[in-house]
């Protein structure tokens, strides 16, 4: 034949969603050259030497001809290598070399190796969301079969390309090839099946409860109040304490109260791993919310990702979960004050969120920080090195803004003696479990509140600004009150929200129905006292 062409199907990423793409080749003779179109940068094009090196090495042959590779949508930038797999057995089904049965619609993706072995690439997970016919024969590589499973997908693993192509050689000779032999041939020869994977379901840090449990924080019953709160509301957290006080405990138990993420949540924290290239084994069988802790050393790039890449970044990665921030005074200010714009999309992205936009979850940001430089202000006030100057400087690094974000502040003093002499010999009360069913009754409490206001699902550190009052029961006294208290403390219009929030928050966890005076005292209680 003069002419030759086949199609294949594939994805991209843009962002992190799956953009189905289709791969056509079109083989036509004339002097032996590659074109590639669509858009496509350098580690893109720099398939064809993979892909020439693992067909010939397969036992197969390069055609000596014109070839023209297209990935289409032409309009939008494509980058990645998993665009191998598809042109390899694409180019192969165009010169006669396999054949793909008439009704069956092929869709693969993954990197060739030289040799022509199959290698994964990150995000391969999210790329599989492109799949939404079920009829769909996805072959992948093998190391992603699993990933295929928990997100419910139906592929085939394979390991190298040589592998496929005897399967479509097998059923080429058959009269009438059919899409059910041709599943049949996949499976005799070794491809593996996502749906034959038998994965747990069950929660895999249930086993590691005893490690972190939150009856170990003895004689800080205040800050264990505090993760509670910021736990059964989703409200933004600082802890400031003298060092050794466990703020960074507390922090790391806030995730492990809160209830697990649903199987959407998981899915979508699945695929933002993967995109990162950080999805292990143990991602799979997690269903606790993320927590992530940035370093110091952390940059704009790191904390916010690369769009251009299809690389997230921190903020991306604590979707649906914790952000924190260790001695967060100790950041620099452009990484302090980019988080303004995290904290305000919470609100904005959870009413976005809750119709049908999946892109973005919130995410609960939260920071630990010393009183003072040398950190012995709270505890030891004489032996402090740092003057007054000294210490309004070092408070002062983070700025009136982020301060004002923050729903719950905490002060963390050091535990005294017999506190130390229960923590050396005590042994978890496994209190987890017990906290983590009362926050998910209060987690419902608020939706069904949503859901009987006609008002998107969200939880209340999550509520934008608005008619607050009403739509948390709020008697008009005790608005007059917190107005009044607010006033005094010189608390802003934004902070009398916040305070509102966590208010709303203590009634919900003790089963009020109408915000109570005492819950609006308590709210007072965790501001800022800066």
């Amino acid at each position: 034949m003069n002419h030759r062409y086949a199609c294949v199907s594939t994805s991209y990423l843009n962002r992190f969603d799956a953009v189905e793409a289709q791969v056509e080749i079109s083989v036509v003779n004339g002097l032996p050259t590659i074109e590639m179109v669509g858009l496509c940068d350098s580690s893109v094009k720099e398939s064809k030497q993979r892909v020439k090196s693992a067909i010939k090495q397969s036992g197969f042959s390069f055609p000596s001809a014109r070839v023209t590779i297209s990935i289409s949508p032409s309009y939008e930038k494509k980058s990645g290598s998993s665009f191998d797999l598809p042109i390899a057995l694409c180019l192969l089904a165009a010169t006669n070399q396999i054949t793909i049965p008439h009704g069956v619609r092929l869709f693969c993706m993954g990197e060739l190796s030289l040799t022509g072995d199959i290698r994964p690439t990150p995000g391969m997970l999210a790329r599989m969301s492109a799949i939404h016919d079920a009829t769909v024969l996805a072959i992948i590589p093998e190391d992603t079969v699993k990933e295929a499973a928990i997100g419910g997908f139906h592929a085939f693993g394979a390991r190298n390309l040589r592998q496929i192509c005897r399967a479509f050689r097998c059923v080429a000779y058959e009269e009438k090839p059919s899409a059910l032999r041709l599943y049949d041939t996949l499976k005799n020869e070794g491809l593996v099946l996502s749906s034959e994977y038998a994965l747990p379901l069950s929660d895999f840090d249930n086993r590691q409860e005893h490690v972190m449990d939150i009856s170990f924080l003895k004689g800080q019953e205040k800050a264990k109040r505090a993760i509670v709160l910021a736990a059964a509301g989703f409200h933004n957290l600082l802890l400031v304490g003298s060092p050794g006080s466990g703020k960074s405990t507390a922090m790391q138990l806030l995730s492990k109260l809160m209830p697990p993420m649903s199987n959407d949540e998981r899915l979508r924290c699945l695929q933002i791993k993967g995109c990162a290239g950080v999805l292990s084994p143990r991602d799979l069988l997690d269903r606790n919310r993320p927590f992530v802790e940035v370093p110091q050393s952390c940059g704009m790039r790191q904390m916010h990702g690369d769009i251009s890449s299809s690389s997230p970044g921190l903020v991306s990665l604590s979707q649906g979960g914790i952000l924190f921030l260790d001695e967060i005074a100790e950041f620099p200010n452009r990484i302090l004050d980019s988080l303004r714009t995290t904290i305000d999309e919470k609100e904005i992205n959870s009413a976005t969120s809750a119709q049908g936009d999946t892109s973005q979850r919130p995410i609960l940001v939260s920071g630990a920080m010393n009183p003072c430089r040398c950190g012995r202000y709270l505890d030891e006030p004489e032996k402090c090195s740092c003057s007054i100057v000294g210490r309004q400087q070092y408070m002062n690094r983070i700025s009136g803004a982020i301060y004002d974000r923050m729903d719950i502040f905490c002060e963390m003093y050091r535990v005294n003696i017999d506190g130390l002499k229960e923590s050396l010999s005590y042994t978890s009360a496994h209190e987890n479990d017990e906290y983590r069913e009362r926050i998910g009754i209060c987690w419902e409490r608020q939706y069904q509140r949503c859901r009987e206001q006609n008002r998107p699902m969200m939880l209340n550190g999550q509520v934008g600004n608005g008619h607050l009052g009403d739509m948390f029961r709020v008697a008009q006294s005790e608005l007059d009150f917190l107005a009044e208290a607010s006033d005094k403390l010189h608390i802003s219009a934004r902070g009398m929200g916040r305070i509102l929030r966590v208010a709303r928050t203590i009634a919900d966890y003790q089963e009020e129905i109408d915000v109570q005076r005492s819950d609006i005292s308590e709210a007072l209680l965790y501001r800022d006292k800066k």
